[in-house]
């Protein structure tokens, strides 16, 4: 089978995400962790940002009951980027316990879901993100990348496409 179509709309892809890292909020990741595959859908930290000093302050801020639904799912990112799935599942799980239609949570959860080889139900969640929330492309990306472990490379490159074409047409938009 020839796996050049899915290469090259794969690589469209990430080549989009890796050009537009700062501008797709709130699905945000760093070149780094798109080209590993291992990067997060929320907001990027600063190069100078301490990792392991937010997710102390999130789960201080947590624990404190003064966190936000968005601290829950922050949390649930870094803690993804951190290695730690079985913990960041637990924080998109509080996160969706008080918004179940929060699509960047379900994109964090469908992500877990994806690298733990529960391939079934992360493409059920990640298609819930983007029935909510059509537009990030890391959302695309992550699917398609759940279609291609599945051996649905038709679905994946479509997928890798969507992306593609969000991205373009957010650009035709005057969005960065």
């Amino acid at each position: 089978m020839n796996m050049t179509p899915i290469l090259l709309q794969r690589a469209a892809l990430v080549a989009i995400l890796f050009a537009a890292t700062a501008f797709l909020p709130p699905f945000t990741v760093s070149a780094r962790e798109v080209m590993v595959g291992t990067g997060t859908a929320g907001a990027v930290v600063p190069a100078s940002a301490n990792p392991d000093d937010e997710i102390a302050s999130l789960k201080h801020e947590l624990a404190a009951h003064h966190g936000t639904l968005s601290d829950h799912t922050r949390l649930g990112f870094l803690l993804l980027e951190k290695g730690a799935p079985d913990e960041a599942m637990a924080s998109f799980d509080e996160a969706l316990a008080q918004s179940p239609r929060n699509p960047e949570a379900l994109t964090g959860k469908g992500i877990v879901l994806a690298r733990k080889g529960d391939l079934p139900q992360a493409e059920r969640v990640l298609r819930d993100a983007l029935f909510l929330n059509p537009a990030p492309a890391r959302t695309h990306y992550e699917l398609g990348l759940v279609y291609e472990k599945q051996g649905n490379t038709a679905a994946a490159i479509k997928e890798y496409k969507n992306g593609i074409n969000t991205s373009q047409q957010g650009k035709m938009r005057g969005l960065p």
